[in-house]
């Protein structure tokens, strides 16, 4: 994992005397990207992401909404960090699992109330075995592709 502090608006491209930004170099499959921004375009206010995909539901990376998620008391039952890291795992899930993967349980349950955020709030709120398993496999397959090459 690396801390990129990129500028507004993405990928730097510089002129002909700077540096390239490391920014410039994130690209997938070799690289999932979280990025946070301050909101999104035309987005509600209880959506704290999204997952951006290809034709075939491949991730390349998820942007999430601070505004959405810093909104103070918004998510009494859980604090600020925990409630980013389970927007970032199940962010990361949609770039694993594909588009259309939300399910019943678990950290990918399409809208979280306060059960779901008391369960996060104890560490409960998890992939199911199911989703873990795809993951690894999906993850073990893009490893595979990388050493052929």
């Amino acid at each position: 994992m690396e801390w990129l502090n990129c500028a507004a608006g993405g990928s730097h491209v510089p002129d002909q005397f700077e540096q390239p930004s490391p920014c410039s170099r994130i690209g997938y499959p070799s690289h999932l990207s979280v990025r946070i921004v301050l909101a999104g375009r035309s987005v509600r206010e209880d959506i704290f992401g999204e997952a951006y995909t290809d034709s075939q539901g491949k991730g390349t990376y998820i942007k999430l909404y601070y505004a959405h998620l810093a909104e103070p008391n918004a998510h009494l039952p859980l604090g600020e960090g925990e409630l980013w890291g389970c927007v970032i795992a199940h962010g990361v899930g949609h770039l694993l699992l594909g588009t259309d993967s939300h399910s019943h349980e678990g950290i990918m349950q399409g809208h979280w109330e306060d059960p779901q955020l008391r369960e996060a709030g104890k560490g409960n709120l998890q992939f199911t075995p199911s989703q873990a398993g795809l993951m690894r496999e999906h993850l073990a397959g893009e490893q595979k592709r990388k050493e052929s090459r």
